[in-house]
């Protein structure tokens, strides 16, 4: 398997607001759930932290209120670049799931609204975004760095985290998806 990328934390105050000159940390990483591999997967088989944070766009994201859902949470950041390449993939492999109970949310980690809306227009991306402005859910799910992605399981436990984004990713995803669905037996024939 290739390195992966990701950004390890936001630039600075003044440039994390999404502005087109903001240039992130990148840093590799290690294969996840290798002797590298950050603090925050030992959320991994744990009740997942609360959510309860304002959608872009209107209305709430309520974790507890999806109980009986495959759950995926990926946190990210407008100046996180690493991120905007994952995003359309995330969300492609989540909608391939859509009629077997899994949702996804991309949870925005310190940015407004203004902010979050005009990268999405500017990409041509439909995506229910959370906004996490203060930080505290991600700090909950120890995202040090990103893109992280997260997958709760339907009893909403953490299933399973990733950190950065590579080749194969989506494939990774989709096996990881199956096999929770099928631990709950209503996982879709294999493509």
């Amino acid at each position: 398997m290739g390195l992966m990328t990701a950004c390890d934390k936001a630039p600075d105050a003044s440039s994390a607001n999404g502005s087109a000159s903001a240039k992130a940390p990148v840093a590799e990483t290690s294969e996840v759930g290798g002797p590298e591999a950050p603090s925050s997967f030992e959320l991994v088989g744990k009740p997942a932290p609360p959510v309860k944070l304002p959608l872009v766009g209107g209305g709430t994201l309520d974790l507890a209120a999806l109980r009986g859902k495959v759950v995926i949470l990926d946190f990210w950041a407008t100046w996180c670049a690493p991120c905007l390449v994952a995003m359309p993939s995330v969300n492609a492999v989540a909608q391939e799931f859509q009629g077997n109970g899994v949702e996804v949310y991309f949870i925005n980690v310190g940015q407004e609204e203004p902010v979050i809306r005009a990268e999405l227009e500017k990409r041509e991306l439909k995506l229910r975004v959370a906004m996490d402005i203060d930080g505290a859910v991600g700090e909950a799910y120890r995202a040090a760095a990103l893109p992280q992605t997260v997958i709760v399981d339907a009893d909403g436990v953490v299933a399973t985290m990733h950190l950065g984004f590579r080749p194969g990713f989506e494939e990774q995803l989709r096996t990881e998806i199956r096999s929770i669905l099928a631990n709950r037996g209503s996982a879709p024939a294999l493509k």
